[in-house]
């Protein structure tokens, strides 16, 4: 079975988004590596709250989804208590309900061109051999400080 790492290092925060760029790694030489793919907007952090904060960093497996009107997105699987956390078009914080969306460009809180990041991210993940596992990592620097900062009642970063 092939692999292939998503790694999404966030970047900034602030009260309406969290930013970052994704890469992509074939860690058996399935593919070429892409350090820098894509920018990442998610929804800033507000201790887990479905549909209002984004995920806490860790390792995921992700499969493909088609169905309903979103098309082609990638669902992230072990995310605790939250459900249906996906990878899919969007440009700005309301387009987001605790997911993560693609662009090629980024300035401030929106990503550009998302369906065509999407659709390029698509094609990448299509050259790998079938089966692919697909793991997500998210990695944040400045989480535990801004987790520590919600359970005081603010939020810093």
């Amino acid at each position: 079975m092939a692999k292939v790492v998503l790694k999404i290092d966030r970047l900034r925060h602030n009260i309406k988004s969290t930013t970052g760029t994704l890469g992509i790694f074939y860690p058996f030489k399935d593919g070429t590596n892409v350090p820098r793919f894509c920018y990442t907007l998610e929804l800033p952090w507000a201790g887990n709250m479905t549909n209002l904060s984004c995920i806490p960093p860790g390792r995921h497996t992700a499969s493909v989804r088609t169905d309903g009107k979103k098309g082609w997105r990638l669902e992230l699987q072990n995310t605790g208590r939250r459900k249906n956390i996906q990878i899919h078009v969007g440009n700005k914080p309301s387009d987001i309900d605790g997911c993560i969306l693609l662009g090629n460009t980024c300035a401030g809180d929106f990503v550009g061109n998302s369906r065509v990041t999407v659709a390029k991210l698509k094609a990448e993940l299509s050259k790998a051999k079938a089966p692919l596992e697909i793991v997500v990592e998210i990695s944040d620097p400045l989480f535990r400080q801004m987790d520590a900062s919600m359970s005081m009642g603010g939020m810093t970063a």
